[in-house]
């Protein structure tokens, strides 16, 4: 078989574009430290590379999510604390009150410690983090706790005393009532902006229509109905109120009326009511523990997607500069065989 100096060029210069081209590869790979640039370079690699990219995005996603709640659930525990400390005091000064010792001036003193105590827990309950009521449900535009021109309690403009347990929700409800005698409640409607608020903390988020699967996701959100309480207990044929405020207001007017029969009962409610407040502190270190745990999940997972992406996509550099240098050997070869198959020219033969 003849081979024609034709074919000699082109096989030459197929391998020398090729070893070229080799050399230019390595030398991109060697200045990015990435293994290829174009997805059509490596269509397995890229896609795996796609979706480690993905998840990477979605766990530091839901980092943020975590930091962000964090700092809400530690404001919320801390003023949990002030109200719980609060309640305490004024549990002391019924013990005061009740005492066989204390006159009518002296009970009128303590009416109006209480009556500053109800002044201090309405601003706490009222606290914000950054430019949200950390008790207001969904509201942010005011404040949750207020206090109408009756004197009645109004969270989110609904009266707190009249607020009942919806059993189908478990949730604070506005009774519908009809109109025989007594009344018999007919229904419930919910308390206006008292929602819960969750967020995606890498739990696989998913909805069900507008609805959150709750079991995917974290309640952020802290109700200040929850945090006081809302209705009222009988006790021993006298309606008790559950709020803490209220409760407060109650205390003090039965100091100011001298009611010892009143704030025998006023001291047995308040241990129940700030019992329960109590296990809502304890329920919001229960979460707060729940996102160190997320935490420390997540970040553990990005370590091992972080190497996995690594493997995908960035070059072993001590390999790649081996494979350089014989990249330039190989084009260094090819550039000297070069004068050895490219045939003499005329004007060699004329010197």
């Amino acid at each position: 078989m003849r081979i024609t100096q034709n074919t000699m060029t082109r096989n030459y210069m197929r391998n020398l574009n090729r070893s070229i081209h080799a050399l230019a590869d390595s030398n991109s790979r060697l200045s990015s430290y990435r293994k290829f640039d174009r997805v059509s370079e490596d269509t397995a690699s890229a896609s795996k590379a796609f979706s480690v990219r993905e998840q990477l995005y979605k766990n530091e996603q839901a980092l943020s999510n975590i930091e962000n709640a964090q700092g809400e659930l530690s404001s919320v525990e801390s003023n949990l604390k002030c109200i719980n400390t609060l309640m305490q005091t004024a549990l002391e000064r019924v013990m005061e009150g009740l005492n066989g010792t204390a006159g009518g001036s002296e009970k009128k003193v303590l009416a109006r410690e209480i009556n500053n105590l109800k002044d201090e827990l309405l601003q706490t309950i009222n606290a914000q983090y950054g430019d949200k009521y950390i008790f207001g449900g969904t509201n942010n535009s005011n404040p949750p706790l207020s206090i109408a021109g009756d004197g009645s309690v109004l969270f989110n403009g609904s009266a707190i005393d009249q607020l009942v347990l919806d059993p189908s929700t478990q949730k604070a409800a506005i009774a519908i009532y009809d109109a025989s005698v007594p009344p018999v409640i007919t229904g419930y409607a919910k308390v206006p902006e008292n929602e819960d608020i969750y967020i995606d903390v890498g739990l696989g988020l998913t909805l069900s229509g507008d609805t959150v699967d709750t079991r995917t996701a974290f309640k952020v959100s802290v109700s200040g109905l929850d945090a006081l309480g809302y209705g009222t207990t009988e006790m021993n044929g006298a309606a008790m109120p559950n709020n803490l405020y209220s409760l407060l207001d109650k205390v003090a007017a039965d100091l100011e009326s001298q009611d010892t029969a009143a704030l025998s009962m006023d001291l047995e409610h308040i241990k129940i009511r700030t019992d329960a407040l109590i296990m809502n502190i304890t329920d919001i270190g229960s979460r707060t523990s729940f996102l160190e745990q997320t935490t420390s999940r997540l970040e553990s997972d990005n370590l091992n997607l972080k190497e996995t992406q690594s493997n995908l996509e960035t070059i072993h550099t001590e390999e790649e500069v081996i494979y350089n240098k014989t990249y330039e050997t190989t084009w260094m070869v090819c550039l000297q065989l070069g004068s050895k198959l490219i045939p003499p020219s005329i004007f060699d033969f004329m010197r």
